[in-house]
């Protein structure tokens, strides 16, 4: 039964990000993993994995974080044990800091996390810190890898509480951003900041969060949801799929309905959800670079949107630009190859 679970599990979210870098694609490169039963071990492709003994006690030499600014574009590794006068040295209080993770299958490499920052940085000034968690997101055995979201989401805490006893950041202007188990990872960083008692951080932005194992089986403190942060907004675009369907934040965006098939992956075969999953990144990226790219209206479903029902209700804009006073379920449309954005 278990080994039916993981195989359901595993074609339902195969997903390479690090595919997604040269966008080439390529998110099904292994459609049908070797994946077979071994006593209590698993064989995914060539390494073998113990299910009862998966690793309990990760470290920090398991994930990394670089740091970039205007005057630092290549990048300086930080850690939780870096010197006040580092820290000091590389960060301007006076600027937000916005830190970005990636999900399964992924690094700080990949478009996600690199493009984001580079978006960012072409028009701001910035403290932006990337996370690398590849060396754990790396097991193709889905399941595996969720144990790791929450040591390094406490990874994240640790970093920040550094941060806030440096006096290099404040919680009012640290901006989380996470793509699909990402997104989890951010919520339990954020939900440790509250439980060491600093307060809630500014906002959280969650990429199309990972649903598998999560949606039905996870509680709040095991994902990300409104209360982590004083203003949440989530971008669902494979929703019901390898993606929330479900609500989570005080702002829920779904462009075209939030669910795959989304237009600009309608001409690929095996790789519809993964390409949905990944577009919720890309609708960000583009908003960053036009605030108004993505016209939203508040709505109570897709189809009373796609009715025209909901014309004269609360419109905002989806993505950096949401205003963090934002609340409610926004409908938008979008074009199938960029710019994305019909605003």
């Amino acid at each position: 039964m278990l080994l039916i679970i993981l195989n359901l599990v595993v074609y339902l979210v195969k997903i390479d990000g690090r595919a997604l870098e040269d966008d080439q694609m390529h998110i099904f490169s292994y459609v049908h993993p070797e994946i077979r039963e071994e006593g209590s071990k698993f064989r995914d492709g060539h390494n073998e994995i113990e299910i009862g003994d998966i690793p309990q006690n990760i470290t920090n030499e398991e994930y990394t974080f670089t740091f970039y600014n205007w005057e630092c574009r290549s990048g300086e590794v930080i850690s939780e044990g870096s010197s006040i006068k580092q820290l000091k040295h590389l960060f301007n209080k006076d600027l937000d800091t916005k830190i970005v993770v990636h999900g399964w299958l992924s690094s700080s490499h990949s478009y996600v996390v690199h493009n984001t920052i580079k978006v960012y940085l072409a028009s701001q000034d910035l403290n932006m810190i990337a996370v690398d968690w590849s060396t754990l997101a790396g097991y193709k055995l889905y399941p595996v890898t969720t144990y790791s979201v929450a040591p390094v989401g406490r990874g994240v805490a640790k970093l920040v509480e550094r941060l806030l006893e440096a006096r290099v950041v404040s919680l009012d202007r640290l901006h989380l951003i996470g793509h699909s188990l990402g997104s989890h990872v951010m919520g339990i960083a954020a939900q440790t900041i509250q439980k060491a008692g600093h307060g809630k951080v500014a906002r959280i932005t969650g990429l199309d969060p990972a649903s598998p194992l999560y949606e039905y089986m996870g509680g709040e403190d095991s994902r990300l949801d409104s209360g982590d942060a004083e203003f949440v907004d989530v971008i669902h675009t494979a929703g019901g799929a390898a993606g929330y369907y479900t609500a989570l934040g005080h702002a829920d965006f779904y462009p075209n309905g939030g669910t795959p098939i989304q237009p600009a992956c309608e001409e690929y075969s095996i790789n519809i959800i993964g390409c949905s999953h990944g577009m919720s990144y890309k609708y960000y990226d583009e908003s960053i670079q036009n605030p108004e790219a993505f016209r939203a209206v508040e709505c109570d479903s897709w189809k009373s949107y796609a009715s025209g029902n909901c014309n004269k209700h609360n419109v905002t804009y989806m993505g950096d630009p949401t205003p963090t006073s934002t609340r409610g379920i926004f409908y938008l449309t979008t074009n199938d190859k960029p710019p994305y954005g019909r605003g």
